[in-house]
């Protein structure tokens, strides 16, 4: 059975705008809306980064350089990819990002990523590929990932991967269930977009993980949204961190290693998870449906937000 013919088929195509829920009623910091027009706009700087990105198959690529600007060329979605970084900007609190918009060489190039000065950078080609294949709700999902290496910059230092990739999934997975639950009916689209990410290059330095494992990761993120929804609890970034990590090395990759014990991670993830996360990485499964509560709406739950360490 291939597994990833099975995920695309399960995309729901929409033809509502799924990029943002709700927007921060500080709108300063969305990008600025523009005509649209056939041609790229003038790009006000260019970067150049030694790292490959997220998106590059684990293989080592230029895309980690390219002209930047403000604008997708679409007054349309820059107005709604603004509003988007707005309500992550609120979700990740704390965790500073500023958003400019990557012009990759070509498309073949397509790329995000996050640098530890503080940018994050995401794609042109990048984006209307997302959207084109996976629908927007995807966008969302590739937002947050980078604002997961955010937070791991920010708070926790360099990671080496394929467990800083997995570790981003997994705060997506988490911001895209609290954040974004009101897209619910589109979640496939997101996970069809991060099990497409996924690479096999085993022994390059920018491997990223497996398909399954890139989903399985997401999919834990989105079970511990479920918990912290369900129990009214808010997690710190460091409580996060720790489940994270110590679920990802046992259960994801298969890692024996020094972690957290289990018995005192701020929340007790259930036997039925792990046993599917397994099951996710072992290729036998696409993740069972998670449903959050039904009084849960984003409106009204910031307070289950990640935070800093109250000690702090």
């Amino acid at each position: 059975m291939d597994i990833s013919k099975i995920i695309i088929s399960l995309i729901m195509v929409s033809s509502l705008i799924i990029l943002a829920g709700c927007g921060s009623d500080d709108d300063s910091n969305e990008l600025t809306a523009v005509t649209t027009t056939t041609t790229l706009p003038p790009p006000s700087q260019v970067v150049r980064s030694s790292q490959a990105g997220c998106y590059v198959n684990g293989l080592n690529s230029n895309t980690g350089f390219g002209e930047v600007g403000m604008t997708f060329n679409d007054a349309y979605y820059d107005q709604k990819f603004g509003e988007e970084i707005n309500l992550q900007r609120s979700f990740f609190s704390n965790i500073p990002a500023n958003v400019y918009v990557l012009y990759e060489p070509s498309i073949q190039d397509k790329n995000a990523y996050a640098s530890s000065n503080g940018d994050i950078y995401f794609g042109y080609h990048m984006f209307y590929y997302s959207i084109a294949n996976y629908g927007e709700l995807a966008v969302a999902g590739i937002l947050a990932h980078e604002w997961g290496h955010r937070v791991q910059q920010v708070r926790f230092g360099k990671m080496e991967n394929p467990l800083a990739e997995l570790e981003a999934d997994a705060f997506s997975g988490f911001y895209m269930a609290l954040g974004k639950s009101w897209a619910w009916s589109s979640i496939q689209g997101y996970y069809a977009n991060v099990y497409a990410t996924g690479d096999y290059n085993f022994h390059s330095p920018n491997h990223h993980g497996t398909s399954e494992q890139r989903l399985s990761a997401a999919y834990l993120g989105v079970a511990v949204a479920q918990d912290v929804a369900q129990n009214q609890m808010q997690l710190t970034y460091e409580d996060l961190h720790s489940i994270f990590l110590t679920e990802i090395n046992s259960n994801i990759l298969g890692l024996q290693v020094r972690t957290k014990s289990k018995s005192t991670l701020p929340i007790d993830i259930k036997n039925d998870v792990r046993l599917e996360i397994k099951s996710i990485v072992k290729g036998e499964s696409l993740g069972k449906n998670i449903e959050l509560p039904e009084s849960y709406s984003p409106d009204n739950s910031s307070h289950l937000w990640p935070q800093f360490s109250f000690n702090q």
